[in-house]
């Protein structure tokens, strides 16, 4: 698992909806995603690294993941994360190892807690960088 798609089973790219089955929530994606790459004037080479779990680049790549986030509820309007959906998340890490679940739990409550982003795509940014460092020092493994 690289650095990136940690962060997005943390909260931020497996996102659970209510209800629905694999289908709709692909199709909820899609229309996430084509509709913030037209907000952000993302490209098709932006989206397609997104969708590979590539670390955004530039800041058109930060904002194409800001506004997907935003979208489907992990990051509110005031650029905070929603602790809800980002604890659903933690309910399939959970599954998989239970002392994790519990590290990464906290780490979420507590770096939503220390960081406000203030600028519109800052949110992926800020909430990486916290949740990547006190992943490493809760010796929580990460491929570099």
């Amino acid at each position: 698992m690289n650095q990136f798609q940690l962060v997005c089973i943390l909260s931020i790219i497996a996102i659970a909806y209510a209800g629905g089955d694999a289908k709709d929530k692909e199709k909820k994606d899609a229309k996430f995603i084509e509709d913030c790459q037209k907000e952000t004037n993302a490209s098709d080479d932006d989206v397609e690294e997104f969708e590979e779990y590539e670390f955004p680049k530039t800041k058109t790549q930060a904002c194409l993941v800001t506004c997907y986030y935003k979208k489907t509820g992990v990051i509110k309007d005031d650029n905070t994360l929603n602790m809800d959906k980002a604890l659903e998340e933690l309910a399939e890490v959970e599954k998989e190892d239970k002392e994790t679940h519990g590290k990464l739990k906290e780490i979420l409550k507590d770096c939503n807690t220390k960081y406000t982003p203030t600028k519109e795509c800052d949110s992926i940014k800020v909430y990486t960088d916290c949740i990547l460092k006190s992943a490493k020092e809760a010796g929580i493994p990460l491929d570099e």
